[in-house]
């Protein structure tokens, strides 16, 4: 049986509207539309999954810590790179510098590489798709789910209904 941790989440994507709605504590549960009525779930229960947003680097120190600006509700927070993520710093570097030919032309790294802190204006919105791990605020643990059935325009449906909670 899988041991299911923060570590090993699994990816969920959510619409602007929906991530809105899990930061205010109104959305609780989403559905998963299926092909045939099974008992397998797509998401076991207890294990956890992590949302990904909008999001922009605002700094970048040395020693590991990002400066991170979500989109959705303008929050900034400084987060610290997860060494079990990143032991030796080489991801985030090699991410980094692969960025750097797009910011370097909006004045982010001088001619010798070095960072440099630019107006919060310039630096463009990345897609929730570019966002590692280890910047997403939110966790979300399935608690438990259920086979719903539903008449859709399409005809009628099956979804398996999950359940969640925010977790920190």
């Amino acid at each position: 049986m899988t041991k299911y941790t923060k570590e090993n989440a699994r990816r969920r994507f959510f619409s602007a509207g929906e991530v809105r709605a899990i930061l205010a504590g109104s959305l609780r549960k989403f559905r998963v539309p299926i092909s045939r009525p099974n008992r397998c779930s797509l998401y076991p229960v207890g294990s956890y999954l992590w949302v990904p947003e909008r999001w922009r680097p605002l700094h970048f120190t040395e020693h590991g810590d990002i400066q991170v600006h979500y989109k959705i509700d303008g929050a900034t927070k400084w987060e610290m790179l997860d060494d079990r993520f990143d032991p030796d710093g080489e991801k985030f570097n090699d991410w980094w510098a692969a960025t750097s030919d797009v910011y370097r032309k909006s004045g982010l790294f001088d001619d010798e590489g070095n960072y440099i802190v630019p107006p919060c204006d310039v630096i463009k919105w990345r897609s929730p798709v570019a966002m590692p791990r280890c910047l997403s605020r939110i966790t979300l643990e399935i608690m438990y789910y259920r086979l719903t059935y539903f008449r859709t325009k399409n005809g009628n449906e099956w979804f398996h209904c999950y359940y969640f909670r925010v977790v920190q």
